[in-house]
């Protein structure tokens, strides 16, 4: 009996699946809100915007737009007194990262994000093409203008590549930050502002394990914040006295090592496959939404492992045009200066990968582009 009901109560759970799908699909769906900061439900069911809470949603975005971190902006809502949708004084950070990647907010909707694969542990998961999802475009209001929101998407990617791979610490205010680096343990730098006798504040870089982890002492020196800005200044006046063959030598190969065509159109067919391939799924639940057969369930692992190729392919493309934007920032700086003779830490944040701290107290400035120049300090 017990297997029967539980039977009954998957083929009860896979009909009420397929009623769902076919509401989004018919456009005959009831806009989820939950509580959504700056939309109230309206009358007819749809989203209607609160403007003292929409005032905090563009708040938000334009703190983000104007380079703000999650921390920076969740501070200051603080500090100004301004609450949360629930009242509360304090706010989360992922929430504000949820916020601000949320498509409502430009007037779009996206339905089916989440589902529940077991009908008896009823848990929810992300939708990640196993199932259909729906686009739609301006069901409500938005608060953000859509240029605005992609704008945002975009420096979240940005951001996300930065600080989950190279780190550069584009948003800090010290400019060398996760940029220099011990050439003894790989560990990086990091900043420390010592009092010297006359109680003069100092700042500098030390290994990180020196200055965190006293059970592993590295060997290696701190280099004084002005010797790493004038040997900067040092290393790209260097460079510039070479820059018409660095000018010469990507002007040649740019695009060769910058052009994603080739892995966009096979990435294009690989979704195109698996679009083909969620259309006979769909299929399949249509004809018998009591179980899935075996037909599904291949269908299923197919498209699973075509979904890993495409986010690999996906990773390569934006890896790859973000490595191109930032080469041809360089090189266009390259082109507009001719020598420099104070330090900008734009400039280092825009052409320098990294420097290496040698035991011998010589600094490697490694440029975009792997030019390297090596300097060492002079010693006072």
């Amino acid at each position: 009996m017990s297997s029967l009901a539980q039977e009954e109560r998957r083929s009860i759970s896979e009909n009420v699946k397929w009623g769902v799908r076919k509401k989004y699909e018919e456009g005959t769906y009831r806009i989820p809100y939950g509580n959504l900061m700056g939309y109230t439900r309206a009358e007819d069911g749809g989203l209607k915007i609160v403007e003292e809470e929409a005032e905090t949603v563009r708040l938000i975005f334009r703190m983000f737009l104007n380079g703000s971190t999650y921390t920076a902006i969740k501070n200051h809502l603080e500090s100004h007194g301004i609450k949360t949708k629930f009242g509360r004084d304090k706010w989360d950070r992922n929430v504000i990262k949820q916020m601000l990647m949320n498509e409502k907010y430009k007037g779009d909707l996206i339905l089916q994000k989440i589902y529940t694969p077991d009908f008896i542990t009823k848990k929810q998961v992300k939708n990640k093409g196993a199932i259909p999802s729906y686009y739609v475009t301006n069901p409500h209001q938005g608060i953000i203008s859509a240029e605005d929101f992609d704008k945002v998407q975009k420096m979240i990617a940005e951001r996300k590549y930065r600080y989950g791979k190279e780190r550069l610490g584009c948003n800090t205010p010290f400019p060398f930050s996760h940029r220099v680096q011990c050439a003894t343990c790989k560990s990086w730098y990091t900043r420390s502002v010592a009092t010297r006798y006359t109680k003069k504040k100092v700042p500098g870089w030390i290994c990180w394990k020196n200055k965190y982890d006293s059970g592993q002492r590295c060997p290696s020196h701190r280099v004084p914040e002005a010797v790493l800005e004038q040997e900067f200044v040092n290393a790209l006046n260097e460079l510039l006295e070479d820059k018409q063959s660095i000018l010469d030598e990507w002007a040649d190969k740019f695009d060769q090592t910058y052009n994603t065509e080739k892995l966009q159109a096979k990435a294009d067919r690989i979704q195109a496959r698996m679009e083909k391939i969620a259309e006979k799924a769909e299929k399949l639940i249509e004809a018998n939404p009591s179980y899935f057969n075996e037909a599904y369930t291949e269908l299923l692992e197919e498209y699973e492992k075509l979904e890993k190729d495409h986010a690999k392919l996906a990773a390569r493309i934006r890896d790859t045009e973000y490595e191109g934007d930032r080469m041809r920032n360089y090189l266009e700086l390259l082109q507009k200066l001719d020598h420099v003779d104070d330090f900008d830490g734009d400039l280092v944040r825009a052409m320098v990968d990294k420097v290496m701290v040698y035991k011998n107290r010589s600094l490697e400035f490694y440029f975009v582009g792997k030019r390297r120049i090596n300097r060492r300090p002079e010693q006072k």
